[in-house]
């Protein structure tokens, strides 16, 4: 199941406890003296609002309505919300952002504070909160909306960005939304089996762009260079002016590359600068992500990994007019 994104508010008995379940790593939605018997698997939507009238009667005996809207509010955080999913917690002018990691939780000693349903949670972002002029107007119109616990799976993509503009310190414009939605675009392309892109262009899409950012010369070396071996470059790019030279393993895949092409690149620089005196610097390059053990053993040789988000980025930088597939 594809990841779900929930804004929950921690106010339970309207009292917020935002401090307290950040501190404690957890979240919570009130209603806790229906005890544990939403946790029942048999129950359904109506179930839910037959206990919620049984246990609150005051409250939601005679008004339908809101007994409906706090059955939602309960099933999505009952039985919606998976391990992994996305907990939005908003506050004053920002917001928390949260994975979920475990299932429900029920604590007896916890329902006279109204705090007796929880999830645990890992807090995304250090633990600090992301404000909210980084975000786009869906999300911040949803972080408005007054409800308990609401649905913010189709602003994933709103929520993921404002994390990423965080952590780069990027205020939000025009300029750099169009440039994320044109690294959507351009990843899609890149792992699409409809592009006119096979392993072969893949690699003069390479050495194109290589030239783009300010190689004087780049070239795709013979196949049988390194005969006998498992070394490999598929681009050899001179930068003249900074007296260095570029060696770049390229991979064209659409999930994960693994540690081979960086082992490849490894034997590579062993062979042609061997006692490490020439300015050579080796990049390993995907049109996908790379498998953590192929990051570990590419930062002990002080490579370079290229994933498919930082490849179109360098596309877009460098413009179409870098690109001539004649």
């Amino acid at each position: 199941m594809s990841r779900q994104a929930f804004i929950i508010r921690l106010a339970p008995s309207k009292k917020t406890r935002v401090d307290e379940m950040h501190k404690g790593s957890q979240i919570v939605i009130g209603w806790s003296k229906t005890q544990d018997k939403l946790f029942n698997l048999e129950l359904d939507r109506e179930g839910f609002k037959d206990i919620l009238k049984q246990t609150y009667p005051e409250m939601y005996s005679d008004n339908p309505y809101s007994v409906g809207q706090a059955a939602g509010y309960l099933w999505r955080f009952i039985r919606e919300m998976q391990i992994g999913d996305y907990a939005i917690v908003p506050i004053s002018k920002a917001f928390y952002i949260g994975e979920i990691t475990s299932d429900l939780i029920f604590m007896d000693d916890k329902i006279k504070d109204d705090t007796a349903i929880r999830r645990n949670v890992k807090w995304l972002n250090k633990g600090e909160p992301i404000p909210r002029n980084l975000c786009g107007s869906g999300l911040v119109s949803r972080l408005k909306y007054q409800g308990t616990c609401v649905g913010a799976t189709d602003l994933i993509d709103d929520i993921e960005q404002a994390l990423k503009s965080y952590k780069k310190g990027i205020s939000p414009s025009y300029k750099n939304q169009l440039n994320e939605e044109l690294k959507k675009s351009t990843i899609k392309w890149l792992n699409s089996d409809s592009s006119l892109l096979d392993d072969k262009k893949f690699e003069e899409l390479i050495r194109q762009l290589i030239k783009g950012l300010g190689a004087q010369s780049s070239q795709i070396p013979p196949k049988s260079k390194y005969k006998g071996s498992i070394a490999d470059v598929d681009v050899i790019a001179d930068f003249v002016h900074l007296g260095i030279q570029l060696y770049i393993q390229v991979k064209k895949h659409k999930k994960q590359s693994d540690a081979h092409a960086v082992k490849q690149l490894i034997e590579a620089l062993k062979i042609d600068n061997p006692d490490g005196t020439k300015p050579i610097y080796g990049w390993v390059l995907t049109s996908g992500e790379f498998a953590p053990e192929a990051v570990k053993l590419a930062d002990s040789n002080a490579i370079r990994v290229v994933n498919g988000e930082d490849l179109a980025e360098m596309m877009i930088s460098v413009g179409l007019q870098s690109f001539d597939d004649n």
